[in-house]
């Protein structure tokens, strides 16, 4: 009994040695797939601490970068503000450029009509001289005519001279047949109506402005010298100045506005008139005014 109790010991000491063994051996081998994992483990963890190493290697160049772009954009945000500032400075320049160029081509235009009008003028000047000139020639011709006798009673030639100015008077204004002729009166009426027209031709043939202002009559000892010698001086005055206002009253006086330059032309014709006998005043030149003022005076006529 003693040995069956004994091989039952035995028996159950086998069985648990043999599942101590198995359980040993799966044990083991439970270690071993545990120490593979764990060395895969290692190597991913050491992969893993590779891979975050240059992650943060990265993330460090990256933080670098972000700082000088952060930098970079300060200065371009910098740039911008002052690229802005000066665009705004130039859009400013360039409008006080546009208006400078407005203002510009405004001054142009009008010192070329400016220049268009003095052209013009210069031009209708030269047209006067010119025909002055011919009138010179036929008055110098009616002055070798002229006839008065000792009364004072102007000759021949008078009608001549009146009938001259008046043609070219109605030639220019275009006058009608019926106002056309010269007006029937005495000398100082018939002076004074040569003057008018005098001036009415003028301002239509020159472009200047002529007033005639009548206070008292003239009644010249000489009437075709002194018409001749007004004339004279009335053309010269169209052409230089810019209004000529003629005043009768105890004198022929003639004056020029908007004057400026040299008194060469007004001297001579002066001279002519006081070689012709007919007395005139000396020049009288305003420079402030920009006037010129030539008077003559009408001879007392001869009594029998």
């Amino acid at each position: 009994m003693v040995s069956g109790i004994l091989g039952i010991v035995v028996a159950v000491l086998a069985v648990a040695c043999g599942w101590l063994a198995w359980r040993a051996i799966g044990t083991r081998q439970a270690v071993r797939g545990a120490d593979g994992r764990v060395r895969a483990a290692v190597e991913r963890a050491a992969i893993a601490e590779s891979e975050l190493a240059a992650a943060e290697e990265r993330t460090a160049k990256l933080e670098a970068s972000v700082s000088a772009l952060t930098s970079e954009r300060a200065g371009w945000l910098v740039e911008r503000h002052e690229l802005r500032q000066a665009h705004e400075r130039g859009t400013t320049a360039y409008g006080r450029l546009e208006s400078d160029l407005a203002r510009a081509r405004a001054d142009h235009a009008a010192a070329v009509e400016a220049l268009t009008q003095q052209r013009n003028r210069l031009s209708s000047a030269e047209r006067a001289t010119a025909e002055a000139a011919v009138r010179t020639s036929e008055y110098q011709a009616l002055l070798s005519t002229v006839d008065g006798s000792a009364s004072g009673t102007p000759g021949a030639s008078w009608a001549i001279l009146l009938a001259i100015l008046a043609r070219r008077w109605a030639g220019v204004v275009g006058a009608l047949p019926d106002a056309r002729g010269v007006r029937s009166g005495t000398v100082p009426e018939q002076l004074e109506e040569a003057l008018v027209r005098e001036g009415e031709r003028l301002r239509e043939e020159v472009g200047v402005d002529v007033d005639v202002h009548t206070a008292d009559l003239l009644e010249p000892a000489d009437p075709v010298s002194f018409l001749l010698a007004a004339t004279d001086l009335l053309g010269v005055l169209a052409a230089v100045c810019e209004q000529v206002t003629i005043e009768l009253d105890r004198g022929l006086v003639l004056t020029g506005l908007g004057w400026s330059g040299p008194t060469d032309e007004l001297d001579l014709a002066r001279s002519r008139a006081v070689a012709a006998g007919v007395p005139a005043d000396d020049l009288v030149v305003d420079d402030e005014d920009e006037s010129v003022t030539v008077t003559l005076r009408p001879r007392a006529t001869a009594t029998a």
